[in-house]
């Protein structure tokens, strides 16, 4: 057999060995990853728990309302991924931390959607308090109405919440994420912040305080009442329209542009701005009279552009 012969030969061997590695590779995934899930829920008493805390790695968590008594938690699990509650003075505590298989495949995007996913759901009203928290998990929540306070984090992912009610004070914060927030009433302070991504936050009420701040990405928020707004961004634009403030907004950008329009009277503003390099574009004061309102704007780089509707 010549050299040439050897090297088909040896190339055939590569290709060969390379295909059953492949498939040895999908089975030991298919078998430790996807299969042996079986489903699991528990029930809780919603009057005897005032705080619910959900600590992930890479679960993710949905949150909803139904029309029963208790608190009901469902998700699936197997020998690798499982949760873990427990209940103690009025907190219901919901874990979920990654047990890795030998060659740590136990993180794998790929994986089915539903066999990850802690639901969580909450009588029509629930009288306590919500803490959630995934590090590389999605975190959604819709229709929910809860009295003392909601509080979201994720390290990397996503966070939506959606036609949801707090009695008190809303905290949503991502490390590395976008966050979607639309049709919020809350009777205390709102906070969103994400170090690297987008806040975009859609129809908010009775706000006491409306803060948001990002590092670097886009700030869009609109149809916003609240007596103080503020929104701080490092990199990026902030854009608004129909907000709506009792007492000032504080707008300042390091690097981007800001843009919007105020539902109020120009009349009833105090202003001062300030672009070290760019455009200043504000309504013109009214013979010199100064409101009781304050809108402080100020960009390093960037445009400068509010408009008041009257």
């Amino acid at each position: 057999m010549n050299t040439k012969d050897n090297s088909k030969v040896v190339f055939a061997g590569i290709v060969i060995l390379a295909i059953i590695l492949l498939i040895m590779f999908w089975i030991f995934i298919s078998g430790n990853i996807f299969n042996g899930f079986k489903k699991s829920s528990e029930t809780f008493d919603a009057n005897n728990i005032h705080t619910i805390n959900a600590d992930f790695d890479s679960y993710n968590i949905v949150v909803e309302k139904y029309s029963g008594k208790d608190i009901r938690l469902s998700w699936y699990s197997n020998k690798r991924a499982n949760c873990e509650t427990d209940e103690a003075n009025g907190v219901l505590t919901v874990t979920y931390h990654n047990r890795k298989s030998l060659f740590g495949f136990s993180n794998l995007r790929f994986r089915k959607k539903k066999f990850y996913t802690l639901k969580i759901e909450l009588p029509q009203k629930y009288n306590g308090k919500i803490s959630l928290s995934s590090q590389s998990g999605q975190i959604y929540a819709d229709g929910i109405d809860v009295e003392r306070g909601i509080s979201v984090s994720t390290l990397s992912g996503t966070i939506e919440i959606n036609n949801a009610s707090s009695g008190q004070d809303i905290y949503v914060t991502a490390m590395s994420g976008n966050i979607k927030m639309k049709d919020i009433t809350l009777n205390g302070n709102y906070y969103g912040k994400v170090d690297s991504g987008n806040i975009d936050v859609f129809n908010i009420g009775n706000a006491k305080s409306f803060k948001l701040e990002a590092i670097s990405g886009q700030i869009y928020f609109q149809n916003i009442t609240s007596d103080v707004f503020e929104a701080d961004l490092t990199s990026g634009n902030i854009r608004f329209k129909d907000i709506y403030a009792n007492e000032s907004v504080t707008l300042s950008a390091i690097s981007g542009n800001i843009k919007g329009n105020i539902s109020d009277k120009s009349s009833e503003y105090s202003f001062i701005s300030s672009s070290t390099s760019g455009n200043v574009k504000l309504p013109a004061d009214e013979d010199g009279v100064q409101g009781d309102k304050i809108l402080d704007v100020k960009t390093g780089s960037g445009n400068i552009e509010i408009m008041f509707d009257k």
